[in-house]
């Protein structure tokens, strides 16, 4: 009988992880997510030359799951050590431990309220809201990503970020 459940062996995975250096674009294929061992992930959207506006920001012990197959991408922030889930895995995964159902549906489910958070953040009218909010939702975005993709993702311009930052 086995003990561990597939999350917890997915974060023991050291020597099957891939490690990503810095700002290292995900090319997708046939992956439908990537476990997160160690690291922070960034999924984007190409908006015109040389910008990017962030859509969803992942950390260690999540998966990062692109909202759109052909519009995003996904960029490690840091170095990052990642499991590449391909559907075949995952049908491995769920055949082989039983608890795995369950987990895959909690991770399902962490996904959506992570979209569900970036939405509500969004319908917020005012940067300083939106700031707060991101500030109790995922704190540590703040200390890995740059200066101009916090700004995008807030919805304002880098020189309003950087004034809003000092503030606080």
């Amino acid at each position: 009988m086995r003990t561990k459940s597939w999350i917890h062996q997915l974060s023991e995975l050291k020597d099957q992880t891939i490690a990503f250096g810095k700002m290292k674009s995900l090319a997708p294929n046939t992956e439908t997510c990537r476990f997160i061992a160690r690291g922070h992930v960034m999924e984007y959207m190409d908006v015109g030359p040389d910008r990017r506006l962030p859509i969803l920001f992942f950390g260690p012990n999540e998966f990062a799951v692109r909202s759109h197959p052909a519009l995003t991408q996904l960029v490690t922030i840091d170095d990052a050590s990642l499991e590449v889930l391909t559907y075949g895995k995952i049908i491995e995964l769920l055949r082989n431990f039983p608890d795995s159902a369950n987990l895959y549906k909690q991770m399902r489910r962490r996904y959506q309220e992570k979209v569900a958070d970036r939405l509500k953040m969004d319908r917020m009218k005012t940067a300083i809201e939106r700031y707060r909010y991101a500030r109790r939702q995922q704190d540590w975005i703040f200390s890995v990503a740059e200066h101009k993709d916090i700004a995008a993702y807030l919805g304002i311009s880098l020189p309003e970020w950087m004034e809003l930052k000092r503030k606080e």
